[in-house]
């Protein structure tokens, strides 16, 4: 079987990557074989040595490849902390209450949500533990020095994920925004028969990175993803041949690590993506694996390799259906302009509006910086949902309550 060549044809000394990951990469293929897109994943962002993740470039942020609602403003943490409170409420208080927060880069989210329960919530504060739970030992050394700069070191601490110890349990919650979608995914093709990887090979012709079509994995699919399709309402039959799709079955070993680290508690997932029936279809059919450089943006994983981020589309199904096969609850599926709005971020601008010492200009940053976190077409159309585990979400969790607030809030 031929190889498919990549959308990058050529080898190009502008944006093919980090060369020791290239080497890695190459080395395998020609030792080992074809390569799943989830092994090139795992290399090209998480290689201890030199993936995107891992060295001590910062990446998000506005110099980086993209921009994360924290950035956007503090109000996105100190929205988040309304929601951490509600659930230390319905945990009936616990003291230590403890957030666990991954992928934390350099704790500027934690700041924000330390600052908002300390100002709106100190009963929540006073009880405060908080963990940060990051593969790159680099963003755990800045945030822990900022932590210490400010007097937090003492209710701050880093957890290695790295380290062959089993994670502890808690009593509290687990925060992961913007870090299911750079799971290591599967790349599948549908034949209009049945579904198929691209697997990654070495293409001689074009010395670079192709793919390569060929059966599945047996010992990666346990789970036939067309069947768990179906059973999940998603029409297969109406998929054109040549439909491609990203499959994540890291997930339902993350969702696990989640349950595993909780005592008892909540999950607040936030992250780009769709509910299954939503995200097998139309133009995401077309493929969902993106790759971010310089704030832009490609379909194309073959370039700058380990030198830009790769991600997917995330099925909140899987984590759904992955958190009630461990004994989990979840919540509705929510936009994050819908949690954010419900949890009170229209109050945090109303505030700052009726406050004396706020200047116009201060304002209006803050009231473009709500519309630009609940702006459909933008981050507002990320996803929340949360997960419990001996935990009430009955009646709705803050942020997961009906859409009835009165319009001074809408935005």
């Amino acid at each position: 079987m031929s190889p498919e060549p990549s959308q990058s044809r050529q080898r190009r000394p502008d944006d093919s990557g980090n060369p020791d990951a290239i080497a890695l990469l190459r080395d395998e293929i020609a030792r080992d074989g074809a390569i799943t897109f989830a092994r090139f994943m795992e290399v090209a962002i998480y290689h201890p040595d030199f993936g995107y993740y891992r060295t001590p470039i910062r990446r998000p942020g506005r110099g980086g490849d993209f921009i994360t609602s924290p950035e956007v403003h503090p109000f996105f943490g100190f929205t988040i902390a309304d929601q951490l409170a509600g659930m230390w409420d319905r945990l009936d208080r616990p003291d230590p209450f403890v957030v666990r927060e991954y992928g934390p880069g350099v704790g500027g989210l934690a700041y924000d949500i330390i600052a908002g329960l300390s100002v709106h919530h100190p009963e929540v504060r006073e009880a405060l533990r908080y963990r940060l739970r990051d593969v790159n030992r680099h963003r755990m050394a800045e945030a822990m020095s900022a932590m210490i700069e400010v007097g937090l070191d003492h209710i701050v601490a880093v957890e290695d994920p790295a380290r062959e110890t089993a994670i502890e349990p808690i009593t509290g919650v687990v925060l992961a925004n913007e870090v299911a979608d750079a799971l290591p995914v599967h790349a599948l093709r549908w034949t209009g028969d049945e579904l198929q990887e691209q697997w990654v090979v070495w293409d001689a012709s074009t010395e670079w990175f192709a793919w390569d079509t060929r059966a599945l994995s047996p010992e990666v699919f346990a789970t036939d993803p067309i069947s768990w399709l179906e059973r999940q309402g998603v029409d297969v039959a109406a998929w054109p041949p040549g439909s491609r799709l990203a499959w994540s079955p890291a997930i339902d070993d993350w969702v696990g690590e989640i349950d595993r680290g909780l005592t008892r508690g909540y999950g607040l997932v936030i992250d780009y993506g769709y509910p299954a029936q939503e995200l097998y279809r139309d133009h995401r059919l077309d493929g969902t694996i993106r790759a971010y450089a310089g704030h832009t943006v490609s379909d194309d994983p073959f370039q700058r390799i380990a030198q830009q981020d790769v991600t997917a589309h995330v099925d909140f199904t899987r984590i759904t259906d992955a958190a009630a096969q461990a004994g989990m609850k979840s919540t509705p599926v929510v936009s994050q302009g819908h949690f954010l709005s419900q949890c009170g971020l229209g109050q945090h601008l109303v505030a700052m509006q009726q406050d004396p010492e706020t200047g116009a200009a201060e304002y209006y940053r803050a009231q473009a910086a709500v519309m630009r976190l609940i702006e459909p077409a933008g981050l507002g159309r990320f996803l929340v949902v949360g997960l419990a585990k001996d935990a009430p979400i009955d009646p709705p969790l803050l942020g997961f309550a009906p859409d009835d607030l009165p319009d001074a809030l809408r935005f």
